[in-house]
């Protein structure tokens, strides 16, 4: 009989978004248990293990937060460069039907 391991993690929602903590949630799926509460001023993630290392798992957890966060920011910074780009690209096409 294993005993089961818990621990809880709170994450800032001024930094991270929701989508971010489930985004990460869900990828935990098969090797914890994870319950999300959003009704306080913080993400309260609560990760429960059967079998494993919890302290590996809260370290795995966290680098995902951030690797998720960083990829997040890059997207949208991208967005605006590829919305710029393909409004050239459509000025340009409009104007090359109309010579044609």
């Amino acid at each position: 009989m294993s005993a089961k391991k818990k621990t809880v993690l709170r994450y800032n929602k001024n930094i991270y978004s929701s989508e971010i903590i489930v985004a990460v949630a869900h990828y935990f799926i098969g090797k914890c248990s994870v319950f999300i509460d959003e009704s306080t001023d913080k993400f309260i993630v609560e990760l429960i293990v059967e079998n494993g290392h919890i302290d590996e798992l809260i370290r795995e957890f966290n680098e995902e937060i951030i690797n998720y966060h960083f990829y997040y920011q890059s997207m949208k910074n991208k967005h605006k460069i590829r919305e710029a780009i393909l409004q050239r690209v459509l000025m340009l096409t409009e104007k090359n039907m109309r010579n044609n």
